[in-house]
């Protein structure tokens, strides 16, 4: 266990003795969000000079490597460590997975079944009305839903074992994938919220969290469309009374 040392601030702070953990944290935070990012022949994200791809231009700095984060993703889709992990030490990380998810659910319509969760009521109007296209699983190719497994699932397995979970911010992005055509997108978004929402493990908290737990999925209304779309789900699995 990591031992535990006095702050400037009066509050403990936990040193990470684990060097893989340290070295998990560093690789993730190798993954700039502000990229630019083409699809390859196989339709998999590729790095590209910003002079090339005027049209594609995501950001203002060097590519994202999607496939080079998911492949980092793979190798911890469990929590081998004994520290828990304090999201204020993953920032960056949290941005490139969140650059990911924004952009596979741009660029593959076929993904969702219902428009994307845009957070406010003005450009929602239409997110529980269904899509006229009628898309299937099928049409979204497999890379596509193989890379976002891996990364729901270490997203979940992350907040799972994380403290102040309040800096987390991609809660429309899963809140968009809970209308994936993909059954197994869809569990593994409301496993993601499900975590995000349950409080930090106490028993394995070795520093106190810096306030009560809170995170944005608990300060919205339950006319959000996050929250309706929670009940439908609710009740399409419990019962239709």
């Amino acid at each position: 266990m990591a031992p535990v040392v006095i702050s400037s601030t009066g509050i403990p702070s936990q040193t990470i003795d684990s060097p893989e953990l340290i070295s998990l944290i560093e690789r993730l935070s190798t993954f700039d969000p502000k990229t630019n990012i083409v699809e390859s022949d196989d339709g998999a994200g590729m790095d590209i000079d910003k002079d090339d791809a005027a049209d594609d231009k995501v950001g203002d700095s060097a590519p994202l490597d999607i496939d080079g984060l998911v492949d980092e993703l793979k190798k911890c889709q469990r929590w081998r460590f004994q520290e828990q992990a304090d999201l204020h030490e993953w920032t960056h990380p949290l941005n490139a997975i969140d650059a990911a998810l924004n952009y596979f659910l741009d660029t593959n319509p076929s993904l969702l079944l219902l428009p994307r969760d845009k957070g406010s009521d003005c450009d929602n109007k239409d997110a529980l009305i269904a899509n006229d296209s009628n898309h299937t699983a099928e049409e979204t190719p497999q890379h596509v839903i193989s890379s976002l497994e891996y990364i729901l699932t270490f997203i979940a397995t992350l907040l799972r074992n994380a403290i102040n979970k309040t800096i987390f911010n991609s809660i429309f992005e899963l809140s968009s994938l809970l209308a994936a055509s993909s059954d197994s997108i869809a569990s593994l978004a409301l496993e993601a919220l499900a975590a995000l929402a349950t409080p930090p493990m106490l028993h394995r908290q070795m520093t106190p969290e810096l306030a009560s737990h809170t995170t944005r999925l608990h300060s919205m209304t339950m006319n959000s469309i996050l929250a309706r779309r929670l009940m439908d789900m609710a009740r399409g699995w419990g019962t239709k009374g």
